[in-house]
């Protein structure tokens, strides 16, 4: 578990998702522009609340955020 993984799965567990940054960050409860910050790896989340948040929007786990991309590819969409 990294925050490398974080940056990474942010964006790829939306677009599995099929949502755009304004819906994923709407959800979540975030600005846009934080959510792109996330996505590019130049902010993390300041709370562990704010994790939940964005577990919630993409419909995983939080320790999801976390895997291996190899290891959420190999698991179903929610």
């Amino acid at each position: 578990m990294s925050a490398a993984n974080f940056f990474e799965n942010v964006g790829y567990l939306r677009r599995r998702r099929q949502m755009t940054v304004a819906q994923a960050a709407s959800v979540a409860g975030v600005s846009a522009p934080s959510w792109y910050k996330y996505e590019n790896g130049e902010q993390f989340p300041a709370t562990s609340r704010r994790l939940d948040d964005i577990a919630a929007a993409l419909g995983v786990s939080v320790p999801c955020l976390f895997y291996d991309k190899r290891e959420l590819m190999r698991r179903k969409p929610a």
